[in-house]
């Protein structure tokens, strides 16, 4: 149930092995352990699709399959938790599989700070570990619960659903980096009744709850967040099934995005409004903006100021949805654009 080393950079249309690669602004990746059987990845999305990083999959004789797209900021990352803020994913999507051993959440690796490695396995007994966290905040599952066998840190409810926190022990097992010893980190819905294939993910919340437990992860630096299909059978290789998500909106940094391309304001005034690729700002009585254009992502693309109406240029920018931000003395305004 983890990501292997053996990676091939393809194109943005359509997978059928093991695939990396950042398509649109939205990193995808497909992983197939051992290249068993037959899969399919059609990339959908991407940071111009107002549903973010959508995409479909079908596998047939799998051992362990992983579907995911999000954000990488890769082994050298050096953003945690604590600096990126708020982080929330909105997802939808439909799935079945032929297997029990199948997750549908948020999946991701992390690293410990330097020194703080873990040096005992969840039982007591002495063993070093690796830096590397590898964690999941499971939405749906099927019979088979993942955390079997480990220890149960705290619960706690988080978009009203009620979690368990646990930490598995991965001994000699496949990681970041060849095979070696790590830690997993699950929040799983204490009741079956609350698996879902859609809603909203706190995953800042998840995060949070994890360390005030004891499962260190504030201040560890991410390798990605992702929404992930899983599909298991290990040398059975007899799993079979497909997943469609349909919308995979990942927030960084508390930035809201609006796929509903609602306008949110204090002020009854439309403060900018487009015309092609060129913003039209407005200020109201005066007072100074400053604009900030952002994309799906959360990167600030663009910061202008603005005493009296002006226009500006955003022909340096990629097209896509992106949510200007203006803000001035008494005045906010978050209004979504599309640049085609």
């Amino acid at each position: 149930m983890t990501i292997g080393s053996s990676l091939v950079w393809g194109q943005c249309d359509t997978w059928t092995s093991s695939t990396i690669r950042n398509c649109n602004g939205i990193d995808y990746e497909l992983w197939n352990q051992n290249n068993s059987g037959k899969v399919n990845m059609k990339i959908t999305g991407g940071s111009t699709n107002t549903n973010g990083g959508t995409f479909q999959a079908t596998w047939q004789g799998t051992e362990n399959v992983l579907f995911r797209a999000g954000k990488k900021w890769g082994a050298s990352s050096q953003s945690t938790p604590k600096s990126i803020g708020n982080i929330t994913l909105d997802f939808v999507a439909t799935w079945n599989s032929s297997d029990n051993v199948k997750m549908l959440g948020v999946y991701g690796w992390a690293y410990y700070p330097s020194g703080s490695e873990p040096k005992n396995r969840e039982n007591g007994q002495s063993l070093n570990f690796s830096n590397q966290i590898e964690y999941y905040i499971i939405q749906d599952r099927g019979s088979y619960n993942p955390v079997s066998g480990g220890k149960m840190y705290g619960e706690a409810t988080i978009d009203n659903i009620q979690y368990e926190f646990w930490v598995n022990d991965r001994i000699g097992q496949p990681m970041l980096t060849g095979n070696g010893n790590f830690k997993q980190y699950f929040s799983v819905p204490k009741n079956t009744s609350s698996h879902r294939q859609s809603g909203k993910i706190s995953v800042s919340k998840h995060f949070e709850g994890w360390d005030k437990v004891g499962m260190k992860m504030m201040d560890c630096r991410l390798y990605e967040v992702a929404m992930k299909v899983e599909s298991y059978t290990g040398s059975a290789k007899n799993s079979n099934g497909s997943a469609n998500v349909t919308k995979n909106l990942l927030t960084l940094g508390g930035t809201p995005v609006l796929p509903d391309h609602k306008v949110i304001t204090t002020s009854s005034t439309p403060l900018v409004s487009l015309t092609g690729k060129t913003l039209n700002v407005s200020p109201v009585d005066g007072a100074k903006l400053q604009v900030r254009v952002v994309d799906i992502k959360g990167k600030v693309r663009a910061v202008f100021n603005a005493a009296e109406a002006s226009a500006f240029s955003l022909s340096n920018i990629p097209t896509g949805w992106y949510l200007v931000d203006a803000t001035g003395a008494g005045v906010k305004q978050f209004t979504p654009v599309v640049l085609k």
